[in-house]
Parts: C-alpha cells; sequence; structure tokens
C-alpha cells in the first residue's frame, strides 16, 4: 500500500471516470485494490511497480489495437492507433483517455477528453516532461461517459 497509494493518488479524479461502473467501494479504492494485485513485482522489502501491468481504468467498450506513441517535437507525444468504430462496442464518437507517468519526477499527467475514436490519434503537449522518460496510458469512454475501456499500456518513450 506504501508503494502504490502515493503513485496513483494525483489522479484519483481522473479514476472517478475510468474506474465509473464501480458500486461496492469507492473508484480510488478498486484501482488500489486491483493494481495491488496485478501491477506489483519483487519480494519484501524490494516492491516495485510494473507499469506495463498497471491499469487506469476498466470496462466492457471495446478497446483499440496495440496503440503506437511517438514524441517528433519537443515536449509532444502523440499516440495513435487503427480506428475500429462500429466493431462490437466501437463508436467513432467515443473519446480517448490518456495519462502519462515519469518516474524521475514522480509526477501523473491526464487528459479525461482526448480525440475521438475515429480521429486515429491525440497529440498531447507536455513540456515539462520535455527530455524525460514516461510510461504512457491511453483509453476510451463512450460519449454519453457511460461504458470505459480496460486501459492499455502503451509503453515507454522518451519525450524530445
Amino acid at each position: 500500500m506504501k508503494l502504490i497509494s502515493p503513485f496513483i493518488r494525483p489522479l484519483t479524479n481522473f479514476l472517478n471516470r475510468t474506474y465509473r461502473n464501480v458500486t461496492e467501494t469507492s473508484c480510488f479504492n478498486k484501482a488500489m485494490s486491483y493494481n495491488l494485485r496485478n501491477a506489483i513485482d519483487g519480494a519484501y522489502p524490494a516492491f516495485n511497480i510494473n507499469y506495463s501491468r498497471f491499469v487506469l481504468g476498466t470496462g466492457d467498450l471495446l478497446n483499440v489495437e496495440k496503440p503506437a506513441i511517438i514524441s517528433e517535437s519537443s515536449g509532444r507525444l502523440t499516440f495513435s492507433w487503427k480506428d475500429n468504430s462500429n466493431e462490437g462496442s466501437a463508436r467513432a464518437t467515443d473519446q480517448c483517455f490518456a495519462a502519462l507517468y515519469c518516474e524521475e519526477l514522480k509526477k501523473w499527467e491526464s487528459r479525461e477528453k482526448g480525440s475521438q475514436r475515429n480521429a486515429g490519434s491525440y497529440t498531447l503537449d507536455v513540456p515539462a516532461f520535455s527530455g524525460k522518460a514516461v510510461q504512457t496510458y491511453i483509453g476510451f469512454l463512450s460519449a454519453d461517459a457511460k461504458f470505459v475501456t480496460t486501459s492499455l499500456y502503451a509503453g515507454s518513450i522518451d519525450i524530445l
């Protein structure tokens, strides 16, 4: 708990949207519980967070497959994906959510309302992370915010 709680506490408001369908506990507690069980590696006292297994949201909305990330200019990060609108529950109007974490700065940056699914990409201006390595995550919320995808780890990247 001492490892994961301070790690995700800055995301409390974000998690209230991405763990939206939680009824038995708070969204923050659901995120804590899930990630304690799934995203912690190591043995006491050398625990660490496995960023690739960390989940920022859970739900049944169909996600995109294999999102890509690039940083082509200073302080900017772009997510891209193949538009899969109208496959299963996916709709063109679903909005992406994105987050990135810089271990060096111990800081999160998140966006709850990004591009629509049919745009195929979303660019974040994150000048505070210029020259830093970040862990990246993406997912989608339905236009009415009633449905959410399980977030995807998009990988680690050095932001120019």
